[in-house]
């Protein structure tokens, strides 16, 4: 049977002989990190097993943090969030250096108009006073064309087929190979731009939550393919969610160096 022809369930059974398994694991709750700005700290964050009521606390997955641990972007560099909606991964990375705010030189970045909205009224919220903030509501697969060697990191957690929340929300009948194909392809030219938006000798983080490898490890090897002897793999990853931990996941976690 064609891929282009299976359902959901059948698509990734074919690919995760454990998934029936691997779906319970996505389906269980997972614990949060609570970012509370009005007591930051430098101690460890814990993962907490429900969300509290608290104004003043931004919640995110553990698992998502890593990509900016990943990163590794230090206060006195150009850093790009390029598909940033809703806000969590810039917020964990001003978090962590919340005494050194006013250096940090940051552009965040949505193509959606709604979500953009969204993105700029959570900063806002947590980030009230932080003035060095650029905001841009723009494609970044375009982005290459205004500006390029810019940046020294790059977070580029694109869109993708989000197994776990189509689960979550009971609607896995509107997932299709034509749309994963579609998003796949969207992803190819977001990373593709985002290169050129790196200086030399800058990387970047591509993450996505889906566990589809034609998201995932082929947008590598196309871009190998496309960019050959530009650039350099140096590490990747995929976390699945376990039924042992509170962390989280799916996510897949790729770091590039530009070469040239």
């Amino acid at each position: 049977m064609k891929s282009k022809s299976l359902s959901f369930d059948q698509y990734y059974q074919d690919i995760y002989p454990d998934w029936d398994q691997l779906k319970k694991n996505m389906l269980k709750e997972h614990g949060y990190y609570a970012l509370d700005f009005t007591t930051v700290s430098s101690n460890k964050l814990s993962v907490l097993t429900e969300k509290i009521e608290a104004t003043d606390s931004y919640f995110l997955d553990p698992v998502s943090t890593k990509t900016v641990d990943i990163l590794d972007a230090q206060v006195d560099e150009v850093v790009y969030d390029l598909c940033s909606a809703p806000g969590g991964k810039s917020l964990y990375w001003c978090y962590q250096n919340f005494d050194q705010l006013a250096k940090l030189n940051l552009t965040v970045n949505e193509i959606s108009k709604n979500r953009f909205i969204k993105l700029k009224k959570n900063l806002n919220q947590f980030l009230p006073q932080v003035e060095n903030i650029r905001f841009t509501n723009f494609d970044a697969r375009l982005w290459f064309q205004h500006e390029t060697e810019v940046a020294d990191k790059i977070l580029l957690d694109v869109p993708c087929s989000s197994e776990r929340h189509l689960l979550k929300q009971g609607s896995t009948d509107t997932w299709s190979f034509k749309k994963m194909k579609n998003l796949a392809n969207t992803q190819f030219s977001l990373l593709c731009s985002a290169l050129e938006v790196l200086k030399i000798g800058g990387e970047l983080v591509y993450s996505t939550c889906s566990i589809n490898p034609l998201e995932n490890e082929n947008i590598l090897q196309r871009l190998e393919k496309k960019r050959t002897g530009r650039f350099e793999l140096l590490q990747s990853e995929l976390i699945l969610p376990q039924v042992e931990n509170h962390f989280g996941g799916p996510i897949f976690l790729a770091k590039i160096k530009r070469l040239s």
